[in-house]
């Protein structure tokens, strides 16, 4: 693959690009900046015409959206501003007619247009959908008027069925009637949706989030299937204990479950700004243990992901390797730095260590724990891979 083009006269940032239904023309928005919108010419990769976003009493413009059915026509969006704009081939210009919304003050994030170029679809900071006729330039609808979407409408997409499919700052994901914007099909995700992109295939579709995760959604059922991997580098890999097909993996903030026949998470267990050095399955399979760099040791339940039991101050350096024995009732852990104190304790948390200090350059520490009763807190039901 190769570049096919460059094209440089915005200013700092490209806020948004759109290609025309024929592929003949590019029209880019400048970031704030810049605030200007270009037409180009694909085939002779020229610059055709330009003109501000938006007007001087309008605030920024965010986004850009092309007719299906006009290489003439596009449509900007954003604070306050909401415009229809109609390319003039001989002049090589592009004019801008405004659409009345009446006493409504939105700030739009996303735009779509029906199928038929006959309405305009906008999601805005308010939780609300805007329906401006495109022929008139007229509000025709705003709703949902009562359960508004909580952080805003931050996605959104048009449907072959003609239903709109809505993401949220608030990481709902709704499927809902475009006439009156009755909510037909509702699922939960972790953070803000910032991304939908509708598969070739009819049953399913991706979900983009705040929290760098990737969902694949059944339209039948509309459940989250959780696909994505860590986002950071991964610290370390353990293998569960006597099947090899299942491993679990570490990284910043996480721990994740896998297996290996089937590319997707089982599990996911988050700890807010930490970072996650090692862990390791005990025996039993009914607990993973972890290494933290704030110092701490963590047990999670296999199946739940449910906190068990955490080891304070385990080490002054952080934790940077575990390993469970094969009785879970032990967990032996080292850090990197200076030898420090080997001990054992029958509590919950690790004080008043006194034995011998280790003659090695990682120091460790032997701790006694049993997680076997520790485990009563989660449900006592096996786990998913037995």
């Amino acid at each position: 693959r190769t570049i096919h083009a460059e094209l440089t006269l915005h200013k700092a940032k490209v806020e948004a690009l759109a290609f025309s239904p024929n592929d003949k023309y590019l029209v880019s928005l400048g970031g704030q900046d810049d605030g200007r919108i270009f037409l180009w010419d694909i085939e002779t990769k020229r610059f055709m015409c330009g003109s501000p976003a938006s007007a001087n009493s309008s605030g920024h413009t965010f986004t850009l959206q092309y007719s299906n059915t006009n290489d003439h026509v596009f449509v900007s969006a954003g604070n306050e501003t909401l415009r229809v704009w109609q390319l003039n081939l001989t002049k090589r210009k592009i004019t801008a007619t405004e659409c009345q919304a009446g006493k409504l003050r939105r700030m739009v994030k996303c735009v779509e247009i029906s199928e038929e170029d006959e309405f305009i679809f906008c999601g805005t900071t308010s939780g609300d959908i805007m329906k401006i006729n495109l022929n008139s330039r007229h509000l025709s609808s705003c709703g949902p008027v009562k359960s508004k979407y909580s952080l805003g409408v931050s996605f959104l997409k048009i449907l072959k069925s003609g239903d709109l499919l809505l993401g949220s700052g608030s990481g709902t994901i709704t499927m809902c009637s475009s006439t009156n914007f009755k909510i037909l099909k509702k699922v939960q995700v972790e953070k803000g949706v910032t991304s939908i992109a509708l598969s070739g295939e009819d049953s399913h579709f991706y979900v983009g989030t705040e929290a760098a995760r990737m969902y694949r959604i059944s339209y039948v059922d509309f459940e989250a299937e959780l696909v994505s991997s860590h986002t950071s580098a991964v610290k370390d890999v353990s293998i569960f204990n006597g099947i090899s097909e299942l491993f679990g993996t570490c990284s910043e903030q996480d721990i994740k479950l896998w297996h290996i026949d089937n590319p997707k998470e089982l599990l996911c267990i988050t700890v807010p700004n930490k970072t996650c050095n090692a862990l390791d399955f005990m025996a039993n399979g009914q607990s993973i243990i972890s290494a933290w760099d704030d110092g701490a040791i963590r047990v999670f339940g296999t199946e739940s992901g449910r906190l068990m039991l955490i080891i304070d101050n385990a080490h002054k350096k952080g934790v940077t390797a575990i390993a469970g024995t094969r009785s879970c009732k032990r967990i032996v852990s080292g850090t990197e730095g200076a030898p420090e104190m080997r001990g054992e304790t029958s509590s919950r948390t690790s004080t008043n260590i006194t034995p011998p200090p280790l003659a090695l350059g990682r120091s460790s520490r032997e701790l006694q724990c049993d997680t076997r009763t520790a485990s009563t807190r989660a449900p006592t039901t096996t786990s998913p891979w037995k």
